[in-house]
């Protein structure tokens, strides 16, 4: 058995996981990789890399999410051809079929939205702030499924830790910005960063669609609507 780093690493690439392996066997190169990979040949087993992802990107091989199942051969893959399992990575993101559990949107390229989105930078900067839910409703979601493993039955982050995140964020903001933005803040709920790691790829109009798609993760991490703290 081996550990495997799947979907929230994506634009993350933490590496506290590298700080910790004692057989050094993650890798990633930096400007081309959107992620690291564990290589499966060389994992000893030894678990020290999962507590240490401040994301929740890390399984044993036979304990990964079935919308994450594709990322247990891309880790792997990248020893023997890195530019194909970066392929690999775009395609989920960007082009493959949506898994069974996301919604239908999510069919719809993320790349697309991003391409999209600064032509669209000004009329959207001056739309009434209560248009914001509506208008992120429509927006395509993750081609990857979030992993429903990381929040609680009953969630313990709230509204009031969302917005420490967000404060002093400029719109439109991309999700990369967010989150980066929000790491570098000082005294956040965990819970909050593993949630903004796992938001759709796309540019947000507003704290109120950031707050939508935090929603939409809590959900899709199998909390109820009614439930999530948003």
């Amino acid at each position: 058995m081996a550990f495997v780093i799947t979907q929230p690493c994506i634009d993350t690439t933490d590496q506290s996981c590298v700080e910790v392996c004692p057989v050094d066997c993650i890798h990633f190169e930096e400007g081309s990789d959107r992620m690291l990979y564990i290589n499966p040949a060389e994992c000893i087993d030894c678990g020290a890399c999962q507590p240490a992802c401040p994301v929740s990107a890390i399984f044993p091989d036979t304990e990964v999410p079935a919308p994450m199942a594709p990322f247990v051969e891309i880790n792997s893959s990248w020893y023997e051809d890195a530019n194909g399992a970066r392929q690999k990575v775009a395609a989920l993101l960007g082009g493959g079929s949506a898994p069974a559990a996301a919604p239908a949107a999510a069919a719809a390229p993320a790349a697309a939205a991003a391409e999209a989105a600064p032509a669209a930078e000004a009329s959207s900067a001056a739309a009434p702030a209560e248009a914001a839910p509506a208008a992120a409703a429509a927006e395509p979601e993750p081609a990857v499924a979030a992993a429903p493993v990381f929040v609680p039955p009953t969630p313990h982050a709230g509204k009031a830790d969302f917005r420490k995140a967000f404060a002093g964020f400029h719109y439109p903001i991309s999700r990369d910005a967010v989150w980066r933005g929000s790491r570098d803040k000082g005294g956040l709920d965990r819970e909050v960063a593993r949630v903004l790691a796992q938001l759709p790829l796309k540019r947000y109009r507003s704290e109120d669609e950031l707050m939508s798609a935090v929603r939409w993760v809590y959900v899709q991490n199998g909390v109820p609507e009614d439930a999530a703290p948003v």
